[in-house]
């Protein structure tokens, strides 16, 4: 089967959360696995579109078939997905939720540091914000306007966490309207915004052979999504808790002035609100 609509970012704004609320409606099935990356990942594409399709296997007829990889906007650094996403499915409709990009920005670093991916300080990585491509995925106007070269406007929604923490049933009701299938149909809701660092750990050694061993050999299986974050947490065997940085006031700023342009524009085109994103701590 061939999907028709994609969430495609951004990492580490709800994107796990917005997936659970989406696969609950009875007309949207979602492939086999979360995050196929097909369009991202050279190891993937060069799998084929057969492969790709063959892990959308809906069990009934259903009107939404859909994936979610945020690897999709990660531009300047994976620059042609919007292009090949649109060569492969032009009609498809795409889903964008975004945070705060300075917190997203704290949440990702410190998800990089859990993974082993991150070993230094976050301060020496604000000066270089602009060779950084998980600070780019910040950057939503951006990676949208790179998608907006290829798809309608009519084709994109854009919707933001906190309101998605605040009102998922409205929210939703807006979602399954540009999706265009049931509105009615009510969620249930979890409470929880997953993925949101609220206990971020260090990964021991073992933890991160066990968390490679899932990554390289499961990830990709089949398996139910709620299945796998239980095998997941396994890899947390003898980790260590990390405490979220606190960013001096010049930290703050340099990330203020990485950020703020790029959110007035998407405040301006899609309509959401990013004018209390950017007050430095100290301000009221």
């Amino acid at each position: 089967m061939k999907p028709n609509f994609f969430i495609i970012g951004a990492a580490r704004s709800g994107t796990t959360s917005l997936y659970l609320y989406l696969e609950q409606h009875p007309d949207i099935y979602f492939s086999d696995v979360k995050e196929l990356n097909f369009f991202s990942n050279p190891r993937f594409w060069s799998k084929g579109v057969k492969w790709y399709e063959s892990r959308f296997r809906p069990k009934k007829h259903v009107s939404r078939i859909g994936e979610a990889s945020t690897s999709y906007t990660r531009a300047p650094f994976f620059k042609d997905v919007p292009k090949e996403i649109s060569n492969y499915a032009p009609d498809s409709k795409l889903i964008y939720i975004v945070r705060n990009p300075i917190d997203r920005f704290i949440s990702h670093y410190l998800h990089r540091v859990q993974l082993g991916q991150e070993t230094r300080g976050i301060s020496e990585i604000i000066p270089n914000l602009e060779n950084e491509p998980f600070a780019w995925q910040g950057r939503y106007h951006y990676q949208l306007e790179q998608f907006l070269n290829f798809f309608k406007d009519d084709q994109v929604c854009v919707i933001s966490m906190e309101n998605l923490k605040q009102s998922p049933e409205d929210l939703m009701k807006k979602v399954f309207q540009f999706l265009e299938i049931d509105d009615q149909f009510s969620v249930k809701k979890s409470g929880t915004v997953f993925n949101a660092n609220q206990n971020t750990t260090r990964k021991s050694k073992l933890g991160l052979a066990l968390l490679s061993i899932y990554r390289r050999n499961l990830r990709q299986r089949a398996l139910p999504y709620r299945l796998k974050r239980m095998i997941e947490s396994t890899a947390e065997i003898g980790s260590t808790k990390i405490e979220k940085p606190i960013l001096s006031n010049e930290e703050y700023e340099a990330l203020r002035d990485f950020y703020e342009q790029d959110s007035a524009k998407l405040h301006e085109k899609f309509g959401i609100s990013t004018q209390h994103w950017f007050k430095l701590p100290t301000e009221s």
